[in-house]
């Protein structure tokens, strides 16, 4: 995250772009140019949600608009990357957090498009119940929240195993 690794050799971790400030500041960004960076794996978009989602940081502007911009790319990435993803972004105890990151930066549209029509007050009720979260669990207070046919199509989409089907339906 953020650029940094490290060095066993000297026992340090080497910083060329500031990311141990940002991680200070609780922030992620890309390293150079964001949209330049997405344009190269566009999956980051989704990632960066992610790991803003799980460690309850914040995009930068830049990072953000990037996103915004290019979210519609999203579709080119495979239905099981995004499952993946999303599974890590719906066991999170930030879940609903995560959910409403991709809906502020146009991600839902091809990701998680249900997310409209989701009662969002009734999930978010849900969802703070859950101890642990888990993705299962996550994903089925979203869908009870949802009309009927979601399940079927966010399990298409996102590829999910016969048993994560059978565990939300």
């Amino acid at each position: 995250i953020n650029g940094m690794f490290y060095d066993p050799s000297v026992h340090c971790v080497i910083d060329y772009v500031g990311g141990q400030r940002d991680l200070r500041d609780r922030v992620l960004q890309t390293i150079g140019d964001a949209h330049q960076r997405f344009d190269e794996d566009t999956l980051r978009m989704l990632r960066a949600s992610r790991f803003a989602t799980t460690l309850g940081f914040s995009l930068t502007d830049e990072t953000r608009q990037a996103i915004v911009k290019q979210a519609g790319t999203i579709g080119v990435v495979s239905g099981e990357r995004i499952g993946a993803e999303m599974r890590r972004i719906l066991s999170s105890r930030n879940a609903m957090d995560g959910i409403r990151l991709l809906a502020t930066c146009g991600l839902t549209e091809c990701v998680f498009p249900e997310w409209y029509q989701v009662d969002h007050e009734r999930a978010a009720g849900f969802l703070s119940n859950l101890e642990p979260p888990t993705f299962t669990a996550s994903l089925a207070c979203l869908l009870l929240s949802a009309p009927k046919d979601a399940l079927s199509s966010v399990t298409t989409r996102w590829k999910l195993s016969g048993d994560e089907r059978r565990a939300t339906g």
